[in-house]
């Protein structure tokens, strides 16, 4: 009898060592790996913009005039021209214009473009129409923006959105190249140390190297709010944001999606072509994220199964914790009841301790690499942190979501 139990014990722990490799295995598979994309494609870039410098010959020399658009309102007027200040200030050989798209014409950024046209001759001005109840203001803003623009490419920036350095935009358009409809390029918020910050930055960072690793298997995940560009024809050929009217966010991310080839999108990962976004309140980052939450029911099969396979990685995580965690207390109360350490256990021991290991090290490995690539801080413990909490944070944004599900329909006036 004691025979058959010691049996049935170690069974139990190797396949609690098995389940724990596994999970590790599915983890790595479906979101660490990914993280080595964004390292090989900023070094690409960057092995680009090296060539383009020595040999002087940009990529983007056939973008001609580029037009830089910004919706704006009267709440962000004051970062809005310190954007215009700083793009200014940009060293770029490609001619741009500048054309702020006024939300609500209001006073005050009417105010702003007649001081900013005083210095830039190439600053203008649109706005939307107070008749104007049909669609959200800021796609409106954006499209009556493009269609004001001169040149092919439109390049959108949030206006409480700022580049790292001057060479940005020069960066920028050696990828508007023939091959390409839209451009896309990394973004995040400000790190102002708070706990606030730190998650909001890794959930760019996650969703960043969801976006790339989507693209390199053929599929356009989303668009961001910012700091991207496309043709104008392709903008206009497919009526701009006429796939979101009904709902009141996530423009960019349908149009990207449901229009744009991979083939026909870039991904810029290097540091170079990387902005920074205002930090927003606490309550305005929450809203942001039940927004994902709703808008991932908008976009494709195709796309939708890579939210999927985040969503089984994070419950691999606590499959794997849960495997070590009772493989140990098996171990420990077995050695405690016999008095001593059974060396009939050491194979799976250490393949336990291998786990283990591999469990603290590979996250750090992957996603702090990726953290310099693209020049943000790189956390050490709060990795493990936020990863452990990911799936209690989805579940309570998911249970807002569905609270506020009327709210996502856009109501016409």
């Amino acid at each position: 009898m004691t025979d058959m139990y010691l049996n049935v014990v170690d069974l139990r722990l190797v396949l609690l060592v098995l389940v724990a490799l596994v999970a590790l295995l599915l983890q790595y598979v479906l979101r660490l790996r990914r993280f080595t994309l964004v390292n090989k494609y900023a070094s690409w870039q960057q092995e680009a913009q090296a060539v383009e410098a020595a040999t002087h010959e940009a990529k983007g020399g056939g973008a001609g005039l580029v037009s830089i658009i910004i919706p704006v309102n009267e709440r962000c007027a004051s970062c809005a021209g310190s954007l215009v200040e700083s793009l200014f200030k940009q060293k770029c050989d490609v001619d741009y214009e500048i054309i702020l798209a006024d939300e609500g014409h209001s006073e005050c950024v009417r105010d702003l473009v007649e001081r900013g046209q005083k210095s830039f001759g190439s600053l203008r001005y649109t706005f939307v129409p107070e008749t104007a109840r049909y669609i959200e203001v800021r796609k409106l803003a954006i499209t009556l923006g493009v269609k004001a623009a001169r040149g092919e490419w439109v390049l959108i920036l949030d206006a409480q959105t700022l580049p790292l350095n001057d060479e940005w935009l020069h960066h920028f358009v050696q990828n508007l190249s023939e091959e390409s409809d839209m451009v896309q390029a990394y973004y995040n918020y400000e790190d102002n140390g708070t706990w606030v910050a730190r998650r909001a930055i890794l959930d760019e960072v996650d969703h960043f190297v969801q976006k790339v690793a989507a693209w390199d298997k053929g599929v356009t995940l989303d668009c961001g709010c910012t700091n991207w560009a496309m043709r104008k024809s392709a903008f206009m050929a497919q009526h701009g944001f006429a796939d979101s009217v009904s709902l009141p966010f996530g423009e960019e991310a349908i149009l990207a999606n449901l229009h744009v080839g991979a083939d026909r999108l870039s991904i810029l990962c290097a540091a170079d072509t990387r902005t920074i976004l205002a930090l927003p309140h606490k309550t305005a980052i929450s809203n942001m994220r039940v927004q994902r939450n709703e808008l991932i029911h908008h976009l494709t099969n195709g796309a939708r199964k890579f939210f999927i396979q985040n969503g089984v990685s994070s419950a691999m995580l606590y499959v794997m914790v849960a495997s070590v965690a009772c493989y140990v207390g098996l171990r420990v109360f077995g050695d405690l009841t016999a008095n001593s350490y059974s060396l009939g256990y050491l194979y799976t021991d250490a393949l336990c301790m291998i786990v283990l290991v591999a469990a603290f090290v590979l996250p750090l490995v992957f996603v702090r690499k990726t953290l310099k690539t693209l020049s943000e801080c790189r956390y050490g413990a709060y990795i493990y942190l936020y990863y452990l909490l990911r799936p209690f944070h989805t579940l309570a944004t998911s249970c807002v979501r569905w609270e506020n599900k009327g709210s996502f329909v856009r109501k016409f006036i």
